[in-house]
């Protein structure tokens, strides 16, 4: 089996957002064809960059068969409770047009008071797993 090696998308996005340097879809779409024409197939991105717009972009993308990772960063204490943690992963997946991802990355722990335990997130992220999501 070929090595799994990602491409970030941060930079995908749209102007004056974190992260972004690529601001057309054609621009993006440019990239993706020379990546995938490169024997890459996996795309990394997140609801932080770009304010949401990377996933948005990757989500418009012809990506060819791509599979696309994503992550969650705490923008606050308790942002990893299950309930919101499955609330911004249902924001990826829309954002991203799939009905799954290939990894969901847990991108900086959470360990504020208010937050679940970290047995009750991976349970929550275990569910999704089920339910084939990932």
């Amino acid at each position: 089996m070929p090595p799994r090696i990602p491409i970030g998308a941060g930079s995908f996005g749209t102007p004056n957002t974190n992260t972004t340097r690529i601001h057309t879809l054609a621009e993006a779409q440019e990239i993706v064809d020379i990546v995938v024409s490169h024997g890459i197939k996996t795309f990394d991105t997140s609801r932080f960059y770009g304010l949401g717009s990377s996933e948005e972009f990757l989500g418009k993308l012809d990506l060819k068969g791509s599979v696309v990772d994503t992550k969650i960063y705490p923008m606050e204490p308790g942002y990893f409770a299950p309930a919101n943690l499955r609330a911004v992963f249902q924001e990826s997946l829309r954002a991203l047009g799939n009905q799954k991802v290939g990894v969901f990355y847990l991108h900086f722990p959470d360990r504020s008071a208010e937050q679940a335990s970290f047995e009750d997130i991976l349970r929550e992220v275990n569910e999704w797993h089920k339910e084939g999501l990932m």
